[in-house]
């Protein structure tokens, strides 16, 4: 089995028929007990954004994880076209292994830049990425901690803010970096 260096790899997915795709396991599956869950969601988006109309771009997705991904296996993606609209599609995507569905997502596309806004919660003071530990061994993403992972009363309490950025850089693609979002 052939497995994907970088990010961009990994979404890059092989067409096996018309809605079908193969996607390539990353390097970290070797080491890991199941597939990531992130990876399988990128690849599922991806194989979704392959099949709507020119410059429809993710809009929201849903997704249930149904059963643990196999390291040893390719995922295999079947999309279902639910509904082409004027300015909206609609997909349904299986992700499968050995012909069970392993994860389930629903996904939405519109078409041109939508009125996004966001409220300002101010500037959280952070320090600079390289100031901050490095976290994890994954060979797709740099991890920084700024908060740092601990123990407390026996529990460990993870991180809640963290600098990510891939390894590798990724094409100037809003649906590659969509997916990238997706992986994280």
């Amino acid at each position: 089995m052939e497995y994907a260096t970088d990010l961009a790899g990994t979404l890059a997915l092989e067409p096996l028929d018309r809605d079908l795709y193969r996607g390539a396991n990353t390097v970290a599956a070797k080491i890991r007990p199941s597939l990531f869950g992130g990876q399988v969601c990128a690849q599922a988006l991806m194989a979704a954004g392959r099949t709507v109309p020119d410059g429809r771009l993710p809009h929201s997705l849903h997704g249930y994880f149904l059963r643990p991904g196999r390291i040893d296996l390719p995922v295999v993606l079947r999309v279902d076209r639910d509904r082409d609209g004027r300015s909206f599609s609609a997909r349904h995507v299986a992700a499968l292994q050995d012909g069970e569905v392993i994860f389930s997502m629903l996904a939405s596309f519109s078409t041109g830049a939508a009125d996004h806004r966001f409220e300002d919660v101010g500037p959280l003071p952070a320090p600079p990425p390289d100031a901050c530990a490095r976290y994890g061994n994954d060979e797709l993403l740099e991890l920084r901690q700024i908060t740092m992972t601990e123990v407390v009363d026996g529990r460990q309490l993870y991180s809640d803010r963290l600098w990510v950025r891939t390894a590798h850089p990724l094409p100037d693609d809003p649906m590659i970096q969509a997916c990238a979002l997706a992986y994280l």
